[in-house]
């Protein structure tokens, strides 16, 4: 885990988590919602080094901040809610209930909210009501809808905003060509700011351009070659979000606007655009946000991914 200088975009929520700690009156329960890669976990991560710091202000020398750097910190769990099942939910329930010797200040933080059972719910319930040896949990989340009312109730929510292309900007002044495609989500930037990291994006665009620009009862066997062998929503949501980048670059061609992303990109697009019809570029737009939404319903990530891939573009 690392201390992030400077934090990107959302400083109201920084301004606040800032006081909270500078108040000493943080809330047990905590549910922070925002889109993928909008910088959750880095707040957070930024939260916890202030939070804990002997200091007071995440000096990364102190005992604990040291720990925390090299995720060595006994007091904090961290969980993927997308793997999350009913017998590591016992062992958290369980492990909280008992007094720690080793870590002063504790916490459970579960990401991927949205995609935990109710049976895991339920079973948190408790813990969330009465949080017990002071721990404090923090739920992130890319939408409240999946959570259940009860589990709601019992938490204070932060909501994380798209950051202005002002903002991204500055922060990313190398990057200027890709700022309008970042959709407000610094972690898309962040992605880029390598050469190898841009030219492996390129790629992953190029390759589903050349799925997309296929006959759709073709286009399985290809896709199937990006997803991992036990496709998870946390994992089609990373390629859709390379899919959904192709489909606004096309529609950015058959609209007139530019970008400069990658030349040999920029050409096969320009050739692509000409060849569909716009009505069908905004419909798979859609069709991407009905794919989202299924994934955070809990349906089957191959299935959502085959049902939008017959889909999309019908008339290619």
């Amino acid at each position: 885990m690392h201390y992030t200088r400077p934090l990107i975009g959302n400083a109201a929520v920084m301004h606040y988590l800032q006081k909270v700690v500078k108040n000493g009156i943080v809330p047990h329960a905590q549910i922070w919602v925002g889109p993928n890669q909008i910088g959750k976990k880095t707040f957070l991560a930024n939260h916890l080094f202030e939070r804990w710091c002997a200091q007071g202000k995440a000096c990364l020398k102190c005992l604990t901040c040291r720990q925390l750097q090299h995720d060595h910190y006994a007091g904090l769990r961290w969980l993927e809610g997308s793997a999350l099942d009913m017998a590591t939910v016992r062992s958290v329930i369980q492990e909280a209930a008992e007094t720690s010797l080793s870590a002063q200040h504790r916490a459970i933080v579960i990401t991927q909210a949205e995609q935990l059972g109710i049976q895991v719910y339920n079973a948190l319930l408790k813990l969330l009501e009465e949080p017990r040896n002071q721990i404090t949990i923090y739920l992130l989340t890319t939408s409240l809808d999946p959570l259940p009312a009860t589990v709601q109730s019992r938490c204070s929510v932060i909501y994380f905003q798209p950051v202005p292309v002002d903002e991204l900007s500055v922060a990313f002044p190398d990057l200027a060509e890709y700022i309008g495609l970042a959709n407000g989500l610094p972690g898309k930037l962040l992605r880029w700011q390598k050469p190898t990291q841009r030219q492996q994006s390129v790629q992953q665009l190029q390759d589903w351009l050349a799925i997309v620009h296929s006959v759709p009862v073709e286009r399985l066997q290809p896709a199937a070659r990006l997803l991992p062998d036990r496709a998870k929503a946390v994992d089609l949501n990373r390629q859709l979000d390379q899919l959904e980048l192709v489909i606004q670059l096309l529609l950015a061609s058959q609209t007139g606007l530019t970008t400069t992303i990658d030349p040999a990109l920029h050409q096969q697009l320009g050739q692509a655009a000409q060849q569909y019809d716009l009505r069908h570029t905004v419909a798979a737009l859609h069709q991407l946000a009905t794919a989202r939404r299924s994934l955070v319903r809990q349906v089957q990530p191959k299935l959502v991914m085959t049902n939008l891939l017959l889909n999309i573009y019908p008339s290619v």
